[in-house]
């Protein structure tokens, strides 16, 4: 997200930074760590998807056996459960 921000690609109504920590405090959000066997199949996932961050999240979801919530439909060519 913050990455995204940088870019323009993702705007807010308040500083990133605020924003992060209102809603962490909020909704009580837990950070999801990245360990390294998620970065060890990260390594050998095709590049179905060009967004290395993406890709990172799909190996977190393929170790762990957690559903995606994304709109992007590139996700759907991995063995991710993705929702909506």
């Amino acid at each position: 997200m913050a990455i995204k921000h940088k870019l323009g690609n993702l705007a807010f109504a308040k500083p990133f930074d605020e924003l992060i920590r209102e809603q962490i405090a909020l909704y009580d959000y837990k950070i999801y760590p990245i360990e390294l066997r998620h970065t060890f199949l990260l390594s050998h996932l095709e590049q179905h998807h060009k967004d290395p961050f993406d890709r990172l999240i799909i190996a977190q979801s393929i170790v762990d056996a957690i559903p995606v919530i994304s709109v992007d439909a590139a996700f759907d060519l991995y063995p991710v459960n993705r929702i909506w």
